[in-house]
């Protein structure tokens, strides 16, 4: 299944890719997440993996991010896996 979602940010490109760009910003926008677990690569670059551990009611939800690709400030792409499925960004 594919699909396109566009969402509006009413700020500059430089500070929504600064918040984009900062992995502990993370925390501020996605909704449930308890705690980031780095797993490998280098924070910020292509590759680099982390768990995000994610508590909805009580369920707690482990997805592994991957960033595929870093082209701040006009395009970052993500790679989101868990026992649900998998989805990129």
């Amino acid at each position: 299944m594919k699909y396109t979602l566009h969402n509006t940010i009413n700020k500059p490109l430089e500070v929504v890719a600064e918040k984009f760009g900062d992995p502990e910003s993370i925390q501020y926008w996605m909704e449930g997440l308890q705690r980031v677990e780095h797993v490998s690569g280098t924070p910020g670059h292509a590759g680099a993996k982390r768990n995000l551990h994610s508590q909805y009611g009580n369920k707690e939800i482990i997805v592994l991010e991957t960033l595929l690709e870093q082209h701040l400030p006009h395009q970052i792409k993500f790679a989101y896996e868990s026992s649900m499925g998998r989805n990129e960004v």
